[in-house]
């Protein structure tokens, strides 16, 4: 098997061909992506798209000397992806435009046309800024700590009663979001109004499934001591119904799940990316038993997200109950990218502001 650096060589010789076909080829509604390279090399795309899947070998071209894949594409779409070239996982060495997605690693990506990328998601030096401050917090339940971060809006000191929203993994909130930047835009932009966050971390990244498959005594943490804690410390709305508890993936099980069995705490739930698949799906009977026709549900998900699904099952349930929920489905695959840029949705649904 060749070394990654011999791959790359050779990757970059047959770039310098002359005639050579584009790496990238953006139609009204397809992408074709071209990879230079000798023949006899094992070559997958992979990506969002094709929920990274590396079942489908490039074939090779001896009139193009390169391997061809085609998308069909959203004209306002964005699209993640990578090469895998005998076994190795590599960027692609002709397109530029790469995205550090955290744990999720670097890719590459192309946008369509119409694709435009949130303004909240860069600083505004006109928004007025807002505070973070870190907390590790003792639990009775846990019998442990507990790393959380408190954002407070620009204007806490002169406000009171404040809304709540308390959002899973809390380190990769802050830095990857990153959290500071979102919400000072989103609350300038008055898409939501002005709330305190609380982003909890797990217990750490190794061991977070077993923080948020099932856990009662997390829950009780998230739906018992934590709020008590935040209203000795916070000036927070009483009011159930502006509280509100979020995550991403496993988090979207557990926020859901606090919500069900807490549902004199919280008056809003919502996942984005919802993992409802443990044990064989055991939140969807809950949901029944407990029909929790009092609070209020948001779902999230990306069109490529591989387990949208879930969430298309979980919305039916609300309905056919007539629990109150809403759906947002937007282009994007399940990763911090799609995450950081579809937050104004639920934002605006648990605490809307004045922007129309």
């Amino acid at each position: 098997m060749q070394s990654l650096t011999q791959i790359l060589k050779n990757l970059s010789l047959y770039g310098a061909q002359m005639n050579q076909k584009p790496a990238i080829k953006i139609g009204r509604s397809t992408v074709q992506f071209f990879l230079p390279g000798p023949k006899g090399q094992k070559v997958y795309w992979v990506g969002d798209y094709n929920q990274w899947s590396t079942r489908r070998r490039l074939r090779y071209s001896a009139k193009d000397r390169g391997y061809t894949y085609r998308i069909k594409a959203r004209p306002d779409g964005i699209y993640f992806y990578k090469y895998v070239v005998n076994q190795n996982w590599i960027l692609d060495p002709n397109n530029p435009n790469r995205y550090d997605n955290g744990p999720f690693g670097t890719n590459s990506y192309v946008t369509m046309p119409k694709y435009r990328f949130p303004t909240e998601i860069n600083h505004n030096p006109l928004a007025p800024r807002g505070h973070i401050t870190r907390v590790m917090l003792n639990s009775e339940a846990l019998k442990s700590e507990r790393e959380v971060f408190i954002y407070t809006p620009p204007q806490y000191e002169s406000g009171d009663n404040y809304p709540l929203l308390v959002l899973q993994d809390g380190h990769e909130c802050v830095s990857l979001l990153p959290a500071q930047t979102l919400f000072d835009n989103l609350i300038h932009q008055k898409v939501c109004k002005a709330f305190v966050c609380v982003m909890v971390s797990p217990r750490s990244s190794h061991e977070r499934e077993k923080d948020y498959i099932f856990n009662n005594r997390f829950e009780k943490f998230l739906g018992d001591e934590l709020i008590h804690w935040l209203h000795e410390h916070y000036k927070l709305s009483h009011s159930r119904q502006d509280r509100a508890i979020l995550g991403y993936s496993l988090g979207g099980l557990v926020s859901i799940r606090t919500a069900l069995h807490y549902p004199h705490v919280y008056g809003m739930g919502g996942s984005e990316s919802g993992a409802f698949w443990p044990r064989q799906g055991a939140i969807y009977h809950e949901v029944i038993d407990r029909t929790p026709f009092s609070t209020r549900f948001y779902l999230g998900t990306g069109d490529m997200d591989g387990g949208e699904q879930l969430s298309y099952i979980m919305a039916e349930l609300f309905r056919s109950l007539g629990v109150p929920y809403t759906i947002k489905v937007s282009v994007g695959g399940h990763d911090w990218f799609y995450w950081k840029t579809h937050l104004r949705h639920s934002l605006k649904w648990f605490f809307p502001g004045t922007q129309r």
